[in-house]
C-alpha cells in the first residue's frame, strides 16, 4: 500500500511550556507510514497484523494509549473560571477516548483503508 498525499490530521489540546501556552497538536502528525505498514496484508514483521475494522480500532487505542496516556508532558490542569477549588488534571488521552471510533473512521476514509 503506497501513501501519497494522506496527511492525518487530529487534533488535542497540549500545554507548551516553551512559549507558556495551551495549543493544539495533531496526534497523528507522522503516523501514515506505520498506519499502511500495519495494514499491509501478509507483513510478516508486525505483532498481529490487522485485517479487518476491530483489530484496526484496537491496535489504534494501543498506540495512542502508549504515546498519550499518563505522560506529564501531555497533562493539562482543568478548573472552573469561577470556583477555583475544583481542579481535574486530564492527559491527551482523556481527550482521544471518546472519540476513537470516530479517529478510526477517519482514518480508515482518509487513507481509503478498505477496513470492514
Amino acid at each position: 500500500m503506497k501513501i501519497k498525499n494522506v496527511k492525518l490530521e487530529w487534533y488535542a489540546f497540549r500545554y507548551d511550556s516553551n512559549i507558556d501556552k495551551l495549543k493544539f497538536i495533531n496526534v497523528l502528525y507522522g503516523m501514515e507510514e506505520e498506519i499502511a505498514k500495519k495494514v499491509r496484508k501478509g507483513n510478516k514483521d508486525t505483532w498481529k497484523p490487522v485485517y479487518d475494522y476491530e483489530t484496526f480500532k484496537e491496535w489504534l487505542k494501543c498506540e495512542l494509549m502508549y504515546h498519550y496516556w499518563s505522560k506529564a508532558e501531555h497533562e493539562v490542569i482543568i478548573t472552573d473560571l469561577f470556583n477555583t477549588n475544583i481542579e481535574e488534571k486530564h492527559d491527551i488521552w482523556w481527550q482521544l477516548e471518546p472519540n476513537l471510533d470516530r479517529i478510526a473512521e477517519y482514518i480508515n476514509n482518509t487513507m481509503d483503508l478498505k477496513l470492514k
